[in-house]
């Protein structure tokens, strides 16, 4: 069964994370989708809620395997759980089934160091640089750094300061044994922002799962490409996707 694919990217990224990943699939009808408020996509990404509609809007109605990563691997869990017969099947690459913990200091805490450059006046581009270093693993290319420092800059600081709010608010973890389709689990064995440990549990619970883990960094799509593919397109075909 060949049907629609989407894929959704992080909070410092947009829909060219997955243009090498669509490539190495051989898949040209993937569809590597813009967040609100990146890359000309109306809207702000402020809330999942908000997030989730506009997922309802892009997608057909009949089941679409998602594809998603860091924060689009949130909300691509989040709409499967609220929509279960619009998704067939679930990609989830450097993710979390909820973040941090209970405490909203840490929350907090985390919001405001993340807008600290901003708040001193700095813009998105002149932040890109280590953004892009932070997320993408050591050994990616020149030109993978280039994309990404070019994605990160080119984010509206409007969006920045929405997802960042956004991010923070999420939590399915309690939700994970109701995901009613199979889910592919990817982590990156170099991951600060999603650890492997974490996503193995988080396979572990879910009903109908396989975990694979690459030598990578939390910007995976982009880092290793190829391996990607090869495990999504064998997750695709032995579930008949």
């Amino acid at each position: 069964m060949r049907g629609t694919i989407a894929a959704l990217h992080g909070i410092g990224a947009d829909g060219r994370t997955f243009h090498a990943l669509a490539s190495a699939m051989g898949r040209p009808d993937l569809r590597a989708m813009n967040l609100p408020g990146y890359a000309g996509e109306p809207g702000l990404p402020d809330g999942f809620d908000t997030l989730k509609q506009w997922l309802g809007r892009a997608l057909p109605e009949s089941p679409s395997v998602l594809i998603g990563h860091s924060i689009g691997g949130m909300l691509a869990l989040d709409f499967a759980l609220d929509h279960p017969d619009r998704v067939s099947g679930l990609v989830l690459v450097c993710t979390t089934p909820a973040f941090g913990g209970p405490d909203p200091s840490f929350k907090e805490a985390f919001v405001k160091a993340r807008m600290a450059g901003l708040d001193a006046g700095k813009t998105m581009a002149d932040l890109a640089p280590e953004m892009a270093k932070g997320y993408l693993g050591d050994g990616v290319s020149d030109a993978a750094l280039a994309l990404g420092t070019a994605m990160s800059a080119e984010i509206p600081e409007a969006t920045f300061r929405a997802v960042m709010k956004t991010l923070v608010t999420f939590n399915r973890r309690d939700a994970l044994g109701e995901v009613a389709c199979p889910c592919l689990i990817v982590a990156g064995s170099n991951d600060q922002n999603a650890p492997s440990k974490t996503m193995v549990k988080m396979a572990e619970r879910l009903p109908q799962s396989r975990y694979v883990e690459f030598d990578a960094g939390h910007g995976l799509p982009m880092e290793c490409p190829d391996a990607l593919a090869e495990a999504v397109n064998a997750f695709m075909r032995d579930f008949n996707l």
